[in-house]
């Protein structure tokens, strides 16, 4: 009885907990990855691979993590990712 009443009374914090701290992590990431990468006018071969490594698994957190406006920006970076 006692493990029901800590279930039922963590119910609402695990409902209010949709996205969080992998969702802001990842997105802020992919945010900051897209502008250096937009706002370099020359960026090393070195510096790219980096930057797309790191990207992938951002937008991993970011697409399984995020919903709505920040889910469809990651997705149509995964999608300009893809075509490069």
């Amino acid at each position: 009885m006692k493990y029901l009443i800590f279930v039922i009374a963590l119910m609402p914090v695990v409902s209010l907990a949709a996205e969080g701290y992998l969702c802001s992590m990842g997105f802020e990431a992919v945010q900051r990855a897209v502008n250096n990468m937009n706002n370099s006018e020359q960026v090393s071969l070195l510096a790219k691979d980096k930057v797309y490594q790191e990207l992938k698994m951002k937008l991993g957190f970011c697409l399984t993590d995020c919903e709505g406006e920040k889910f469809k920006y990651c997705d149509s970076v995964a999608k300009d990712f893809e075509s490069k």
